[in-house]
């Protein structure tokens, strides 16, 4: 349920019919929801974070993007200091911390979609460049096509033959 500032929420976190006022950091393409409670905050802290939620931007941006570009009066950046509350609610209603390798799993993308959209599928691997052999080097006047990596390659392994 909406409250009447953005990005502040009401949320069933145990399924229970109790709504906790929460602050939304963002929801990922999963239906996770990065909140955070605001009820246990003291009132120094509820007014920088009503300071963020009610700046001109705070319509356009995520509160998770609102605070990472805020300092609050201490010096300290806003994320860094409201990061430390941040759960995540999953689909299946558990809440858990935010950690690099966990996801909360939607009954959407099966596992084989989400290794693919995995940081690490991201990643491409270079290939390793084969030596080249000593009957692959350009003649006299030819043009030496290869790259600096594959002359390199080709240097150690005469080398080694020697």
């Amino acid at each position: 349920m909406q409250g009447k500032l953005p990005h502040i929420e009401w949320l069933d976190l145990k399924g229970d019919g109790v709504l906790h006022e929460c602050a939304i950091m963002k929801r990922d393409p999963n239906n996770n929801i990065y909140f955070f409670k605001v009820e246990p905050l003291d009132g120094v802290d509820k007014k920088r974070l009503r300071d963020i939620i009610t700046s001109r931007n705070a319509t356009m941006f995520p509160l998770w993007d609102l605070m990472r570009q805020n300092r609050l009066g201490n010096g300290i950046n806003a994320l860094d200091y409201f990061h430390q509350l941040v759960r995540v609610l999953t689909p299946s209603g558990s809440i858990m911390e935010p950690q690099y390798g966990v996801i909360g799993a939607s009954a959407g993308p099966s596992a084989q979609q989400m290794a693919e959209q995995s940081d690490l599928a991201q990643t491409t691997a270079e290939p390793v460049a084969e030596p080249v052999a000593e009957s692959q080097t350009p003649e006299v006047g030819e043009a030496d096509t290869r790259t600096p990596a594959e002359k390199r390659a080709a240097t150690r392994a005469a080398k080694k033959t020697k």
